[in-house]
């Protein structure tokens, strides 16, 4: 016999085939080329944020852009994304003028550190779901500190190709611009994707994140209108207010609830007159911004995940007990039909254990004992004439051996009577399993033989 797939190809199967790869191919180059767009508008965006004369911005959300492009494509599409990212950043440094040794140092720092951000969450198998905490601080170690730093070892780099256009200074804002990118925009774009979104929209759910979400806009917009004083204090409850919204919310409110937060406090930040910046140098004032929105997403990003995680445990705890409960009363019912008809049944009906102790015994059972009851827990070899028991108990052994469930076995024995006389039985035992296929105990019907 030749199996099916040595058989050769036909014509039609080999261009279904080839159609068929060429049409996943051009889907790839496709997707590469609409990320690679994103990517230069993404930095077009954000360049436009620069300000005070510096050669980074705030945030760079085009690192998270090209990572969650790589993050979320196969592997093994890696270099056309890549490879499209790249030629889009060499496109727009022609069309800008920048110097050649300027562009390669961008390059390598704009596509390089997503890059190993991506390859890391590949590696370390780093989702965005954040299903518990161990996830979330995979994911904070990976996007907020070796990629960012990955980036700045460039940038040190460029420091010694180009000192006029990159500077030891801009390390600290450069560093926490990519951190910030990664950490608030790809679990955004991952609940966007996955549509985690919806839940807030959910009837139970949506009137109560409208309100919380447009308290938290109005605080926001408030901040340019407080007195000096306040605003030295907004930040400090701006913290228990978002931690209140992630216990209303959830994963998806936090998520909502850092990317308003980052777009708020930044545009204060960029846009804010110096005295509202308390004094500070411009520059100072952003990194301070920056390092307060990486330490309230480094604090709301874990505690929205342990709470997910605690809801799952509390939800699969919930169906656990449930499916037992479920169990435990078709059982307590099985119990009560089983007893009901034996206890109305004319004939003797006992269940006994594999071990030969008798479990239950039915009141018909009388004519061996008077008290029924205190036939539970005896051995039924015991109530065996002394003749029969040896062959009795070799059939039962060999019959229980066989362990097939639900045939019923015949045999023969004397069993003394409540009155002290032995009295010839006929028993027809069942092998019954309460909970599966294996058997557990015995069903046996005794019923005296007469002339």
């Amino acid at each position: 016999m030749v199996s099916s797939q040595a058989l050769p190809r036909t014509a039609p199967q080999l261009e279904t085939v080839v159609l068929g790869t060429d049409t996943t191919f051009m889907r790839a180059i496709i997707r590469a080329a609409i990320y690679a767009a994103l990517f230069v508008a993404a930095m077009e965006a954000v360049i436009t944020l620069a300000r005070f004369g510096g050669h980074v911005t705030p945030i760079w959300i085009a690192s998270a852009v090209l990572a969650w492009a790589l993050v979320s494509s196969p592997t093994r599409d890696w270099p056309l994304v890549v490879g499209f990212a790249a030629a889009a950043h060499i496109a727009r440094g022609v069309v800008y003028g920048d110097p050649a040794q300027t562009e390669i140092i961008y390059l390598l720092a704009n596509v390089g550190g997503p890059f190993v951000c991506a390859g890391l969450m590949r590696w370390r198998g780093t989702g965005l779901d954040f299903e518990d905490r161990g996830a979330v601080l995979n994911f904070l170690l990976i996007a907020g500190v070796a990629a960012p730093a990955a980036a700045v070892a460039v940038v040190a780099l460029g420091t010694i190709i180009d000192p006029s256009r990159f500077s030891v200074d801009d390390f600290d804002i450069w560093f926490l611009a990519d951190a910030l990118s990664y950490v608030v925009f790809m679990p955004v774009f991952f609940g966007i994707v996955s549509g985690g979104w919806r839940t807030l929209l959910a009837p139970r759910v949506r009137t109560r994140a409208a309100i919380l979400f447009a308290i938290l806009i109005a605080a926001l917009v408030s901040e340019w209108f407080m007195p000096v004083e306040w605003r030295r204090t907004f930040p400090t409850l701006l913290i228990p207010y978002l931690i209140y919204m992630v216990f209303e919310l959830g994963l998806p409110g936090a998520r909502g609830a850092i990317v308003v937060s980052t777009f708020g406090l930044l545009a204060y930040a960029l846009f804010a007159s110096e005295n509202a910046r308390r004094g500070l140098p411009p520059g100072d004032y952003i990194v301070s911004v920056q390092l307060y929105l990486a330490a309230l997403t480094a604090c709301i990003l874990p505690l929205a995940a342990a709470l997910a995680e605690k809801q799952k445990l509390y939800e699969t705890a919930s169906d656990a007990l449930g499916d037992a409960q479920a169990a435990w009363g078709s059982l307590i019912a099985a119990e009560a039909h089983y007893r009901l008809i034996a206890d109305n049944s004319g004939d003797m009906v006992m269940r006994v254990g594999l071990d030969g102790h008798i479990i239950f015994a039915s009141p018909a059972c009388s004519l061996i004992r008077e008290d029924v009851a205190s036939l539970e827990h005896d051995d039924l070899t015991d109530l065996i004439h002394p003749d029969d028991a040896p062959k009795a108990r070799a059939d039962m052994r060999a019959f229980i051996a066989r362990g097939v469930v639900d045939e019923p076995y015949s045999i023969s024995f004397r069993m003394k009577s409540a009155r002290g006389a032995w009295l010839p039985m006929n028993i027809r035992a069942t092998l019954v399993g309460t909970h599966g296929p294996q058997p557990e105990e015995l069903i046996i019907v005794l019923r005296q033989v007469t002339a």
